[in-house]
């Protein structure tokens, strides 16, 4: 993939983040590419060569760039940790992920191990009352609102 390639992917990507008005997750995606890398070098290539042969050229061919954004987190976060992708509406109500982003909707990877993290796979530029309690509880383990 060339460098040019790669840029138009990321661009589309960014364009797809504000129109959806969802937050720009990318550093969380690299911090949890930077702890495979420290902690599992086979765990850590598999999710850069799916990156690149799965995400990149996904992006390109034009699919819905959040799906593919979202699903690629999974990916990353379940190299870690079994787990599932849940979607939080503005309501606190949470739904299994089903493959396309809703906008307003939170989407997180909850690991089946507590001792693993929780990863924010889409936030809302602006989250609700609720989701933000549930990025407070769940995310940043804040037990007291």
């Amino acid at each position: 993939m060339t460098g040019g390639s790669r840029k138009e992917a990321e661009e589309r990507l960014a364009a797809a983040l504000g129109q959806a008005r969802v937050a720009d997750g990318r550093e969380d995606y690299r911090n949890r590419l930077r702890l495979l890398k420290k902690d599992n070098a086979e765990g850590f290539r598999q999710a850069t060569e799916h990156y690149d042969r799965v995400v990149l050229p996904a992006l390109l061919a034009g699919s819905d760039p959040l799906g593919v954004w979202i699903e690629f987190g999974i990916t990353l976060a379940g190299i870690r940790a079994a787990g599932r992708a849940v979607v939080v509406d503005e309501s606190g109500r949470s739904t299994p992920w089903r493959g396309r982003y809703e906008p307003g909707s939170l989407v997180l990877f909850v690991p089946e191990d507590r001792q693993e993290d929780v990863m924010p796979l889409a936030v809302p530029a602006t989250p609700s009352a609720a989701q933000s309690a549930t990025i407070d509880l769940l995310v940043l383990k804040k037990l007291a609102l």
